[in-house]
């Protein structure tokens, strides 16, 4: 019996971690990612010890100071892409994504149990999918990870002088990796706060937490740029004059486009919500956590209030659901069914199956887009320019930045990248949106920078980003000499392109404008 229960155990964690894989590793479209500027940030940081400082990629705001919170990821990721170039990478962001799971996972299954723990995981496991980029994020969630770890393991004991010198050294990389560095320190609060309450007086373990959090805290100002770099979580928004469709609310965004992702999210507050009311409202309120409470509302709320934050309701919502699964039962003196392991690999294996067969891409949407590396041809725009000799001053749009600081850098600046605290705000909403949306504004910005060719993304969705493509392909000054389904590249006709634009000028009926 107990070896059949091991073999169920093993093959359900083994289906588990085969469908966590599935989901969350894509093929990297270079073309709209941070990735290829934070390889350039690694690069600079080897080979010439040079830290940001300045927006040093645009001839726009070359001057412009920037705070560069994430370097040390940027570096972490340099340094696994010269070990192996693009394939590397996606294997390390599986073994990184792999690693925050099971940290996750081993935390809500001391919670509760292995049936609940894989039912919450079931449950998260779209909208922890919705983010599958290779960025310094990925580091912010492992982090999580391990502070969640080892909080909720000495929860009711006194933290050991072991721990809290992980949890400082973790603290100390964080600051350097990611912008969500504050989780750190905010999860030691919440745990603080819950064991002060649950013990009324300045326990030993009270004491170890507030040891903890001083340190946690302290290890936010060891930075490059020292108080600047420890506040920037504050201040970052302060100067943005760009709309990031990831940074919109729930409400906001679904009024603008149709995602059941959305949907989903709600479903999935929703059952976080009744755990906790169904707990509350049972026998036995004793098992009311305060830390999963606080916790809970914080991520719910950055969940609700930027669509960004829904793998990071994701990841802490595990734990929590499955503990509030686990003591429903028991509040409810509900049993589970013996041959229950059995039953949760069939479960598994049939979401798995029907993953792969891409019947549940609605709320898995990325699977469509499984593998490892670059998307194929993804470089093909960037090898044409540089192949035919094309120079600027190149004007580009905001996606496709990091792209062309990846490809063409340094003998050629960008306009503008997907950085919008790296730009002055009225530099979006004066110069670069303005001159997509009127021909009068852009033969104004088109003379003072001397525009020489066009490198835009053709899948751009914005407004003014669509108007400027169909204004360009009417242009007879601008001539079309490339475009795939990522890119489009137009040259301005004058003697310098001349033979280029011989070559390899795309005819009239090329483009389908109604």
């Amino acid at each position: 019996m107990m070896q059949k229960q091991t073999f169920w155990k093993l093959a359900s964690a083994l289906l588990l971690l085969c469908l966590i894989i599935f989901v969350t590793t894509a093929k990297i479209n270079l073309t709209t990612a941070d990735l290829g500027r934070h390889l350039i940030n690694g690069e600079l940081l080897v080979k010439q010890q040079q830290l940001l400082t300045t927006n040093l990629y645009s001839y726009t705001n070359p001057a412009y100071p920037v705070v560069t919170h994430h370097w040390l990821g940027s570096l972490f990721l340099y340094s696994i892409w010269t070990l192996g170039n693009f394939n590397i990478l996606s294997l390390f962001y599986i073994l990184v994504t792999s690693t925050t799971f099971l940290f996750i996972f081993l935390t809500a299954k001391k919670n509760s149990n292995i049936f609940w723990a894989t039912i919450a995981t079931t449950i998260c496991l779209p909208l922890i999918a919705y983010r599958t980029e290779i960025r310094p994020e990925i580091f912010s969630y492992l982090f999580s990870s391990i502070f969640i770890n080892i909080l909720n393991r000495y929860r009711g004991a006194a933290l050991p002088k072991h721990a809290l010198i992980i949890l400082g050294l973790i603290q100390l990389i964080w600051v350097n990796t990611h912008i969500l560095f504050f989780v750190g320190p905010g999860l030691v609060g919440i745990y603080l706060v819950d064991t002060f309450i649950k013990k009324r007086k300045l326990t030993k373990n009270v004491k170890r937490l507030a040891l903890s959090l001083a340190l946690v805290t302290s290890m936010l100002f060891v930075n490059p740029f020292g108080i600047r770099g420890a506040l920037i979580p504050l201040t970052i928004f302060n100067n943005f004059g760009y709309r990031l469709l990831e940074n919109q609310t729930v409400w906001f965004i679904e009024k603008l486009i149709h995602n059941p992702l959305f949907t989903y999210y709600k479903i999935a507050f929703t059952i976080l919500l009744f755990s906790f009311i169904l707990n509350i409202g049972g026998k036995d309120r004793k098992w009311l956590r305060i830390d999963h409470l606080l916790t809970g509302i914080i991520v719910s709320v950055a969940g609700w209030f930027a669509i960004r934050n829904f793998a990071l309701f994701g990841y802490f919502a595990i734990p929590i659901l499955s503990y509030n699964f686990h003591y429903l039962t028991n509040s409810y003196q509900t049993t589970l069914p013996s041959k229950t392991t059995t039953i949760l690999t069939i479960f598994i294996g049939l979401i798995l199956l029907l993953t792969v067969n891409n019947k549940l891409a609605f709320i898995f949407p990325k699977t469509f887009s499984f593998g490892l590396g670059l998307y194929q041809e993804i470089n093909r725009s960037a090898d044409f320019f540089k192949k035919n000799k094309i120079s600027g001053p190149v004007f580009n749009n905001y996606d496709i930045g990091g792209y062309l600081i990846y490809h063409i850098y340094p003998e050629e600046k960008v306009f503008v990248d997907n950085r919008p605290e790296a730009y002055p705000a009225d530099f979006f909403q004066n110069i670069y949106i303005p001159m997509q949306e009127n021909e009068k504004i852009w033969n104004k910005y088109s003379k003072e920078y001397n525009f020489n060719s066009i490198f835009f993304m053709i899948t751009d969705a914005t407004p003014w980003g669509q108007n400027f493509l169909i204004q360009r392909v009417k242009d007879p000054t601008w001539i079309p000499v490339y475009a795939d389904q990522f890119a489009i590249i137009f040259l301005k006709d004058n003697d310098k392109n001349k033979k280029t634009i011989g070559q390899h000028q795309l005819p009239n009926d090329y483009f389908n404008i109604r």
